[in-house]
């Protein structure tokens, strides 16, 4: 049967919800908040992807990696910024130490970008600083960036085992494995 054809205004939520329904993802993992409103109601013209709505972010990033360990398919799961991310991370964590396929959409934060700015900014201030470079192998995309980044502030990188040669042990400010959190 075909899915009926509804008029639905272009915007970044219904071409991300289209995208879902496109790629036969079934469930939406989440909380709605005030910057996901837009993406729970793009779900309306875009039936097949229904929500799993969990009390609070934990609970529904847990369910996510849960579907996705069952399952082995994708689960996708949303949060608003900030407070919700925070939430999530606990989630997330355990998600991403266990391998489970689990892409995790937050809303934009115009204020995020003004806060990386002030980071770099308080970084390149910093009379010593120390990178702790942890996650997983696909951490190793980035040593190009780690690289240049501990040239330029003279920083010191110390790295877990799952980002191992994430820089080089030759490197200079390379100071190998440490500890695994």
């Amino acid at each position: 049967m075909a899915r009926q054809q509804t008029t639905t205004r272009s915007t970044g939520a219904s071409a991300l919800v289209g995208a879902l329904e496109r790629q036969g993802i079934p469930f939406l993992f989440g909380v709605p908040g005030h910057g996901a409103y837009p993406i729970y109601d793009a779900l309306n013209d875009f039936p097949s992807v229904r929500p799993i709505v969990g009390r609070n972010e934990q609970g529904a990033i847990f369910a996510a990696d849960g579907y996705s360990r069952a399952t082995e398919d994708v689960a996708v799961a949303t949060s608003v910024p900030r407070a919700g991310v925070t939430n999530s991370m606990t989630g997330l964590w355990e998600a991403d130490g266990a391998g489970s396929r689990l892409l995790y959409v937050i809303e934009h934060d115009p204020i995020h970008h003004d806060r990386v700015a002030r980071a770099a900014e308080l970084l390149s201030e910093a009379s010593r600083p120390l990178i702790f470079a942890g996650g997983q192998g696909w951490a190793l995309h980035a040593t190009e960036a780690l690289t240049r980044l501990a040239d330029t502030l003279r920083a010191p990188v110390l790295v877990t085992s799952g980002t191992k040669g994430v820089i080089s042990d030759d490197h200079p400010l390379g100071l190998g494995f440490n500890w695994d959190v």
